[in-house]
């Protein structure tokens, strides 16, 4: 697959849920039959050091508000002028929860004026659980990446869903 952007996490069965659901959506959407993959990476967590980090330990408004800004047109961050966001790569590392699916759709109700950032609650982007999918790491920056030490690509089993 082409997109690049995806899920970073350390657990290997969040990783290939992910995976299948994403590539299903991918090869709707491009009429493709796309396999589905994931990319283990090794990290040297002490150069994380030398770079600004933002860490999310739980899922709280700050959390929220992070992560919606982050999907905002800059227009309505304009509007929206108090939130943090990473639109200008101030946290070259951001580790924090993993939303459901549903934040990007959430972000474009926002963006295109039909709900107010204020009216969304924490519990709007977890699972059905009240969980987050799990814990993940994202790197924004290319000096960030200097933290890979290996990576590896593994094509999923189909018949393992």
């Amino acid at each position: 697959m082409e997109d690049t952007r995806g899920l970073r996490t350390d657990d290997i069965e969040v990783a290939r849920r992910r995976a299948f659901q994403k590539t299903r959506v991918y090869n709707r959407i491009h009429k493709c039959n796309e396999s589905p993959a994931i990319v283990i990476v090794t990290f040297e967590f002490d150069l994380l050091k030398q770079f600004s980090v933002k860490n999310f330990k739980f899922c709280d408004e700050e959390w929220l508000n992070f992560v919606l800004a982050n999907r905002l047109s800059k227009s309505k961050l304009v509007l929206y002028n108090d939130l943090i966001h990473n639109h200008d790569l101030k946290y070259e590392v951001v580790f924090g929860p993993i939303a459901d699916g549903k934040v990007s759709e959430l972000a474009n109700y926002i963006n295109k004026g039909n709900i107010h950032i204020s009216s969304v609650r924490v519990s709007d982007i977890l699972t059905n659980q009240g969980r987050p999918l799990g814990m993940q790491m994202s790197l924004h920056t290319k000096a960030s990446l200097k933290c890979i030490i290996n990576m590896n690509y593994i094509e999923l089993d189909e018949g393992r869903k």
